[in-house]
């Protein structure tokens, strides 16, 4: 982004950012705004998923964005983003 928070593009296509330090987005331990919070492009309730729910979500975020002849090439070469291997 132009004020030098990270963004994620497949072929200049968004499908994550980071960003702003915003209202909803709150620590609840400290009360504080969290500044490391990504948005996805098909991601709601972040919070219930864990560690490997989250990499299936970017992996299926890129994927969308990608063209499809890159998508169908990465699937080939790692697998639907649920394929444990």
């Amino acid at each position: 982004m132009a004020d030098g928070r990270p963004t994620y593009l497949v072929r200049d296509k968004l499908y994550c950012l980071q960003r702003s330090r915003r209202p909803d987005a709150i620590d609840p331990d400290t009360g504080e705004r969290l500044a490391d919070v990504l948005m996805f492009r098909v991601a709601p309730n972040l919070a219930r998923l864990d560690r490997e729910e989250l990499r299936d979500l970017v992996v299926e975020a890129w994927l969308t964005r990608a063209p499809k002849r890159v998508a169908r090439a990465w699937l080939a070469e790692h697998g639907p983003a649920d394929d444990p291997a």
